[in-house]
């Protein structure tokens, strides 16, 4: 009995002993990450691969090393954007064959007519044999029913006397900056002149400048013009609008007569009279916008035949704000 109990006791030890060394190989293959106290030097998690041996991920392959996104393709590199040059005015080409004379002085020449040109767009030169064209004469395109445009240079300083009267398919006119004065009829009767810039050096617009060009739909006059001729836009039928610079000191005779279309006009405190129908038959017109008060508008001496203008709705400066 006693040595059956001894073999029982020794099989339970060796059953025990298995159990345990059974248990001790499982530990590690049931370990949960995290329970473990192996450092990275012991277990490389790449089965023995240190990735800081000897491999850096980053040599090699340094977006910055040799390669600068920015080398070579600099946008602004060579290009500095306040060099840019601003757009340059359109360049003409002179026409040639025009008719001179030279002046009086003889320090210029000024254009006495269309000569042996037969262009329909003029480019008056701004100088000729060495000289400066100073001048364009009176009546030297007078009657060129072909003629489309002109463009007159910064040379000029005077439009003779109709100096393009009856251009009737004159578009287009181009006045330069060294002009003072247009002569009496220059534009008289230029049925298809839609516009017209008048350029600040303008001082005085003579007497039936733009008569019946009833094309023309508005027209600014710049300070520097003073006085604007009788009838200097007399019968302009579709002219609406008209702003009159604060230079202007007198308004002519019938200067705006039977601008059928005008509605509104501004006009400056600088003026001190208003000639005789200076807006005669000017029925559409509703608004007049004056820059003085309403003291300084009744002390404008305004000739007779103007009910069309002092009907309208009068805009003081007090009412504008201005």
């Amino acid at each position: 009995m006693k040595k059956r109990v001894v073999f029982l006791f020794a099989i339970i030890l060796i059953m025990l002993l298995v159990i345990s060394f059974a248990g001790c190989e499982n530990k590690g293959e049931n370990q949960l990450p995290g329970d473990s106290n192996v450092t990275d030097d012991e277990q490389d998690i790449d089965d023995g691969q240190e990735p800081d041996d000897g491999q850096n991920p980053d040599d090699g392959q340094n977006p910055d090393d040799g390669q600068n996104p920015d080398d070579g393709q600099n946008p602004d590199d060579g290009q500095d954007p306040d060099d840019e040059q601003e757009p340059s005015e359109p360049e003409y080409t002179p026409t040639e064959g025009l008719s001179y004379e030279l002046n009086e002085d003889g320090n210029g020449y000024t254009v006495s007519g269309i000569g042996t040109a037969t262009d329909t767009d003029i480019v008056i030169p701004s100088e000729h044999n060495g000289l400066p064209v100073t001048g364009i004469g009176n009546e030297a395109f007078a009657f060129c029913d072909s003629l489309t445009s002109i463009v007159i240079p910064d040379t000029v300083t005077c439009i003779g006397e109709v100096a393009f009267a009856l251009c009737t398919s004159l578009t287009s006119v181009t006045i330069g900056n060294g002009v003072t004065s247009i002569g009496s009829s220059a534009f008289y009767s230029c049925f298809s002149l839609t516009s017209i810039d008048i350029p600040d050096s303008v001082t005085s617009i003579g007497d039936m400048a733009f008569i019946s060009c009833t094309s023309l739909t508005s027209v600014t006059i710049p300070d520097s013009v003073t006085s604007i001729g009788d009838m200097a836009f007399c019968e302009c039928t579709s002219l609406t609008s008209v702003t009159i610079g604060n230079g202007v000191t007198s308004i002519g005779s019938s200067a705006f007569d039977s601008c059928t279309s005008l509605t509104s006009i501004v006009i400056p405190d600088s003026v001190t009279g208003i000639g005789n129908s200076a807006f005669y038959e000017c029925a559409s017109l509703t608004d007049v916008y004056y820059s003085g008060t309403e003291e300084q508008w009744n002390g404008i001496s305004i000739g007779y035949d103007n009910e069309d203008l002092t009907s309208a709705t009068i805009h003081f400066s007090a009412d504008t704000g201005s």
